[in-house]
């Protein structure tokens, strides 16, 4: 039996066996639906999270200074998911607290990049390697 509260009485609910097998069912048919979002790729799912005309009106200068910052922003929360992922349930908590903004920073790196070859830009300068 359930408690649920109905005004300031508490009314008890039996659950039947019967509707708890079939919740049961219900979750072990529908839990493979579940993972489908994070079967799509990187790419795809970062597109999700950014505006197409956030760099449309960049200039190519502009475009290179936000190709620096994205980076730099990218390199930043990546560091930071190795860092809880090194902790007890670290892979979770990465998912659940930076997945959204790595994703983001990914789709605008892909929006900046077609920008530039839109505008005919030069190509940002490369990475410089970093010694660890």
């Amino acid at each position: 039996m359930l408690p649920v509260m109905h005004g300031l009485s508490v009314i008890r609910i039996d659950v039947s066996r019967a509707l708890r097998a079939r919740f049961v069912r219900a979750v072990v048919l529908l839990s493979p639906l579940a993972g489908l979002g994070c079967s799509m790729g990187d790419d795809r799912m970062a597109m999700a999270y950014v505006d197409p005309a956030t760099f449309r009106y960049y200039s190519c200068e502009q475009l290179e200074a936000a190709a620096k910052g994205t980076e730099a922003q990218q390199r930043q929360i990546e560091a930071t998911i190795s860092k809880a992922e090194r902790g007890t349930g670290g892979a979770l908590v990465s998912a659940v607290a930076y997945r959204a903004d790595y994703l983001a920073t990914v789709g605008n790196r892909r929006l900046i990049a077609e920008a530039t070859k839109e505008k005919n830009c030069p190509p940002p300068p490369e990475p410089k390697a970093t010694l660890r």
